[in-house]
């Protein structure tokens, strides 16, 4: 299920024909997305700017922290990159990261449930007459079924909801956003970063 608000009226929700409401909240999640990224934008782009006009040369990368409903997931991004596409670069690494980190966890899921499927399956087969070839492909495919509709459902519902985070450190005010240079313990340009926190 898809959580998100809308403005549909309970009496257009009876009026309204299946694809008329599908339309609607398409284009009410839609614009919702709009806003949200529009928003991202507004409070990453001011700090990234500003690293990149004066640290662009000791820093290569950046982290973006975006919040969804879910978790809050550690963006690495080029820093120049980031700067020159007025941080629309950082919206496509969230993206990427929150489909691939959805799509890990369900096919993780998934992948013990097919073998739960073979086990109760073999352990039936022994009792009664039936065909485990065919109830294994019956059940596996409404189970991949489900899979497919849960990452879509998933994905939609935390891009929609997805936020800068703010932080309170001492040494920064409570309304910054969550931007990090993208390095253990700041090292210099050039050093590799093989590993980052989803």
């Amino acid at each position: 299920m898809i959580h998100l608000k809308t403005k549909i009226t309970e009496k257009e929700f009876k009026q309204l024909s299946n694809k008329e409401l599908v339309d609607k909240v398409f284009y009410e999640s839609y614009n919702n997305y709009f806003e949200v990224t529009k928003n991202m934008i507004e409070e990453t782009y001011p700090i990234i700017a500003d690293v990149y006009r004066k640290q662009s040369e000791q820093y290569e990368n950046i982290i973006v922290q975006v919040a969804t409903k879910i978790k809050v997931y550690s963006t690495l991004c080029n820093l120049k990159q980031a700067y020159e596409s007025s941080c629309k670069s950082v919206i496509k690494e969230f993206e990427c990261n929150l489909i691939l980190s959805t799509i890990d966890v369900h096919w993780k899921n998934f992948l013990k449930m097919y073998n739960k499927i073979k086990e109760d399956i073999s352990i039936l087969s022994s009792y009664d007459k039936i065909d485990p070839l065919f109830i294994f492909r019956k059940d596996i495919t409404e189970y991949y079924l489900e899979l497919i509709q849960e990452i879509h459902n998933e994905v939609v519902t935390n891009l929609c909801h997805a936020q800068i985070p703010k932080t309170n450190p001492k040494n920064q005010s409570q309304n910054t956003p969550n931007v990090e240079n993208a390095n253990d313990e700041y090292q210099e340009k050039g050093d590799s970063v093989n590993e980052y926190e989803q």
